[in-house]
This record gives structure tokens, sequence and C-alpha cells, in this order.
């Protein structure tokens, strides 16, 4: 070998030093590997996104892609949408009260001007009868509108909770994803099951016999017995879920972050010369990915809280209206009818119970994992 040849070899060795060459691989369309996943995580979701939620997140500029847009948005714009909203839903709670009123009004004055006892019972069977068809459309309403409400945001979930897991995952949480992913598809998966064989015909069956006990006094009263049991349940329920996934998130997130500090102190310790650089990558690394799950999270509490509230304001808004008939009512010495807008009122306290255990479960549940998937 010639002195030439190594010589040259040796001036090449130096200048490759000085002058090193960048290599990279370039992405034609100018996104990033997050600009990325942000993409398909919106395409994921966009169609499973109701019409409420979607008008929402439009006009307040919300995307997953923007923390900052969750963040930047303000109390006013929040309520500004929902007033927006209860005035769309308002009309049907107003005519059910008025038409309510006016039955009762109707049954007083002919019971004033008919001092005849076997008339007057007959004229306040007629008058409980037609607030039944005054209020027979909102109380079907508010049951569809119930129903629609958990199979909608059981469909989110259970396309949100595999995205949002995977960022949790990916950023060091793995056994917290694990118990998370598991809980709330359980959750989504029971839910509409139970909802549709048995919280819906249980309020069914509240409705008619409000109806029966009214009109006949000899009638035991079931309805009752009905509404304490399906609270109580749904409050148990509630409180076991929560208290579990809770639970368990804890003690996911304690063996993450052993997890996590293991693979630290032997990327410092094991590796040669760069342990302490791929260590501190790996902070760096994980440390963005937990951005990713934060921006995942929020934007499904967001569109979960949109969903479940809008439907709340519905069941809310009729439940009101009874309550005023009721009282009215009592002003006015329609003491049956007063009966019958308060078994309606339970009945409807029954749906308002299931769309908050099912808004709050779905708000924790995140919430916890958000808080507790650290990982160190």
């Amino acid at each position: 070998m010639s002195y030439k040849f190594i010589f040259s070899l040796i001036i090449s060795f130096i200048i490759a030093l000085i002058a090193p060459i960048n290599v990279s691989a370039q992405d034609n369309s100018g996104n990033t590997v997050e600009d990325e996943y942000f993409n398909i995580v919106e395409e994921n979701l966009s169609d499973k996104i109701n019409k409420d939620a979607e008008e929402f997140i439009n006009e307040n500029g919300i995307s997953v892609s923007d923390p900052n847009s969750v963040t930047e948005l303000s109390f006013g714009s929040l309520v500004s949408f929902f007033i927006n909203k209860l005035t769309a839903v308002i009309k049907t709670p107003l005519k059910t009260f008025a038409a309510c009123v006016s039955v009762m009004l109707i049954c007083m004055i002919a019971k004033l001007v008919l001092l005849d006892n076997s008339i007057s019972k007959f004229i306040e069977t007629c008058g409980i009868l037609l607030c039944v068809l005054a209020a027979s459309f909102s109380l079907t309403e508010t049951v569809g509108v119930v129903k629609s409400a958990i199979e909608d945001g059981a469909l989110f979930m259970t396309s949100f909770v595999p995205v949002f897991t995977a960022a949790v995952a990916a950023g060091g949480s793995p056994t917290s994803a694990a118990g998370y992913y598991t809980a709330v598809l359980t959750v989504c998966e029971a839910g509409t099951f139970i909802v549709g064989a048995i919280v819906v015909p249980i309020i069914n069956s509240v409705i008619a016999l409000s109806i029966v006990e009214t009109l006949n006094e000899d009638f035991p009263i079931i309805t009752n017995a009905l509404n304490k049991a399906a609270v109580w349940t749904i409050g148990v329920v509630m409180t076991v879920f929560v208290g579990l996934l809770s639970i368990r998130s804890l003690i996911g997130n304690a063996a993450d972050t052993v997890a996590a500090r293991t693979v630290k102190f032997a990327a410092a310790s094991f590796i040669p010369i760069v342990g302490g650089a791929v260590s501190e990558a790996y902070s760096t690394v994980k440390g963005s990915l937990s951005l990713i799950k934060s921006s995942v999270g929020v934007f499904g509490l967001v569109i979960v809280f949109i969903m479940f509230m809008i439907p709340l304001i519905t069941v809310l808004g009729v439940k009101i209206a009874l309550d005023l008939s009721s009282f009215f009512g009592e002003l006015i010495g329609c003491f049956k009818i007063c009966s019958l807008f308060k078994k309606f009122s339970s009945a409807l306290a029954i749906e308002i119970a299931v769309l908050l255990s099912f808004l709050l479960m779905f708000l924790i549940s995140t919430s916890v994992v958000l808080l507790a998937g650290g990982g160190g």
C-alpha cells in the first residue's frame, strides 16, 4: 500500500469530520409525524361527532392538533352556545306548560260552576287525561333524546378510546392505558345495552303506572319504588366504576413510573459514552408524547361534554315545565293533576341521572388517566 493512498485516506477522513453531510428523510407534504398523527385522529373521530358537538368545535375553532384552542375557550362563548341551544329546545317545554295550565284552569272553572260532586270527579278525570295528552309528546321526546345521547356517546367513545389509549401507552403509561381501555369500552358496550333493554322500559313503565295510580286511588303505588331502585342502582354502578378505575389508574401509574425510571437508569448506566444523552433524549421524547396525549384527551373531554349537555338541557327543560305546572296546580286546587305531574317529573329525574352518570363516568375516567398517567 503506497503512502499516497494512506495520505489520501487520512485527508478524506478529516474532511468528513470537519464538514459532515446531513442526510434525512424528507416528507413531501411538509408534515411532521405529529401532524400526521393528529390528522389520523381527526379523520377517525370526525364522523363519530354529533351535529351539536361539530357545530361547537367549528364555531370556536377547536382542533385536536392545537391544545391552545381549548385553553383559549372562554366561558362566555360556552354560555352563548348553550343559550342558543336553549332557545331552540325551549319551545316544547313552553308548549307543554301552556297546555297543562290551560287544562287545569278549565277544570277549575268547570268545578266552580258545576258544584255536583260526581260531575266534578268526571271533569277532574277528563283533565288528567288531557294533561297526559299534553305532556305525552314531551315525555316521548325526552326518552328518545336520552337513548340517542347514550348511543352517540358510546359510538364516539368507542372510536376515541383506542386513539387515546395509544397516545397514553406511547407516552409511557401502558398499564394505565390498558386499564382505561378495558373499563371504558366495557361501559360503552354494557351502557348501550342497559339503557335500551332496561332503563327505557323502566321509564316507560313509570310513566304508564303514574297515569294508572293517578286515575285509580286503590291501585298500589309502585312508581316510588321503581324511581328509588333506578337512582340507587345508577349511583352504585357509577361509584364502583369510578372507584375501581381510580385505583387501577393509580396502581398502573406507579408501575409505569418504575418502568420509565428503570429505562432511564439503564440507558444512562449501561450505554457507554452517550448513555446520559440517550436518557435525556428519552425524557424529551416522552414529554412530547405526553403533550400529544393531553391534546387528544382534552379534545375528547370537550366533545363528550357537549354531546351530553344538550340532551340534559332538553330533559331538564321539560322537567322544569312539569314542576311549574305542578306548582300552579297546587295554587288553584288541582291536586290530582299535580300528583300526576310530580310522578312524570320523577321519571324525568331518572333520565337526568342516567345522562349525568354516563357523562361523569366518561369525564372522570379520562381525567384520571390524564392526571395520573405520567410514567415518571
